[in-house]
C-alpha cells in the first residue's frame, strides 16, 4: 500500500463561524457515507488535539464542501497537491489545507489523522515549524476553531483522497510557540 499526505496554508475565504455546527448529507451534498466519514474525522482530530491542549474543532459546513469538491478534485486528476486559489477564494483570510491518499486501502479519518500526527515525532518544540512537520502542526495548532472534512474515491476504485480544510489556519510563523505545545503527559 502505499500513502501521502501534504499540509499548507492558502486557502481564502471568510466564514462565519458556526459553533457545534452539524453536516448533513443534504445541504452539502455528501453520501451518508462521506457524511459518516467526516463527523469521524473530526472526533479523531479532537482526539489528537487533546493531549497538545488544542481544545475541539466543529465541523463546518461551508469548509467541508469546500474540502469534498477538492477531494474530488484530486480523484479525477490523480493528483495529491493543494488547492488553487480560484478553489479558495471566499474572502480575505487564509485557511489551511491538509490531504492524504491512499492507494488500494480504504480511507478513514483515523488513519489520515494518525499519518499526520506522526509527523509531531520530527517537530521541535519552541522552534517555527518546518514543511515536513506542517500537517502535524495545523493538526494541533490551538488556534483552530473549524474544519471541514472531504473524500473521494478515484475512478479506477484504486485510491482514496481525503482533505481536511482548518479555520483560523495553523503554520503562522512567530506564532508556533504559543499555538502547538507539548503533550500533556510530557510537560
Amino acid at each position: 500500500t502505499r500513502e501521502n499526505s501534504a499540509t499548507g496554508k492558502g486557502l481564502v475565504g471568510t466564514v462565519n463561524p458556526r459553533t457545534n455546527s452539524t453536516l448533513s448529507a443534504s445541504s452539502i451534498g455528501l453520501s451518508e457515507d462521506n457524511e459518516a466519514f467526516a463527523l469521524a474525522t473530526v472526533q479523531a482530530i479532537n482526539a489528537a488535539r487533546r493531549p497538545y491542549e488544542a481544545q475541539p474543532v466543529h465541523l463546518s459546513d461551508q469548509l467541508s464542501e469546500i474540502a469534498q469538491r477538492w477531494a474530488e478534485q484530486m480523484a479525477r486528476t490523480g493528483k495529491l497537491e493543494h488547492s488553487p486559489q480560484e478553489w479558495r477564494s471566499l474572502g480575505r483570510q487564509t485557511l489551511g489545507e491538509n490531504y492524504f491518499a491512499s492507494f488500494q486501502v480504504p480511507l478513514t479519518g483515523d488513519k489520515m489523522v494518525r499519518k499526520w500526527l506522526k509527523e509531531g515525532k520530527r517537530y521541535m518544540f519552541g522552534y517555527d515549524g518546518r514543511r515536513d512537520t506542517e500537517n502535524f502542526t495545523q493538526l494541533v495548532w490551538r488556534s483552530t476553531k473549524e474544519v471541514g472534512v472531504g473524500r473521494a474515491l478515484s475512478e479506477d476504485g484504486n485510491w482514496s483522497y481525503g482533505v481536511a480544510i482548518f479555520d483560523p489556519p495553523g503554520n503562522i510563523p512567530n506564532q508556533y510557540a504559543e499555538n502547538v505545545h507539548l503533550p500533556a503527559s510530557t510537560n
